[in-house]
């Protein structure tokens, strides 16, 4: 019996989980601090979360949250997803991670910005 691969968590729910786990990681003033510095950063390839913590390792949190369970150095799949289009996992971090400092790590304000809705939970 063939058994079907689970599909991938969406960007925007692991964007809501690292707004989570950051929230944990992080004092409150920590937070509105990378918050203040993101919105004065002039470079969009920078997040002021790393000046405070390995954020890193905090997005990674909130993969395992999602199910994915192991990384490799550069493809981010989980053994069980078995779909060409996930080969490419960074895309997923690095639209989980903008969507999550677009909202000011707020996880009730992740939207999708092509539409602007509110991500569901």
């Amino acid at each position: 019996m063939k058994t079907r691969a689970k599909r991938p968590p969406s960007y925007l729910a692991v964007a809501r989980a690292f707004c989570r786990e950051l929230a944990r990681a992080l004092s409150k003033s920590e937070l509105a601090e990378v918050v203040r510095r993101n919105a004065a950063e002039t470079d969009a390839n920078v997040c002021h979360s790393h000046d405070f913590i390995d954020a890193n390792m905090v997005m990674l949190r909130a993969y395992r949250r999602n199910g994915w369970a192991r990384f490799g150095p550069l493809v981010m799949r989980p053994p069980s997803f078995r779909h060409e289009s996930y080969a490419g996992g960074r895309a997923l971090w690095s639209g989980a991670w903008d969507a999550a400092k677009a909202a000011g790590f707020d996880p009730e304000k992740v939207s999708a910005p092509e539409t602007g809705r509110e991500a569901r939970p």
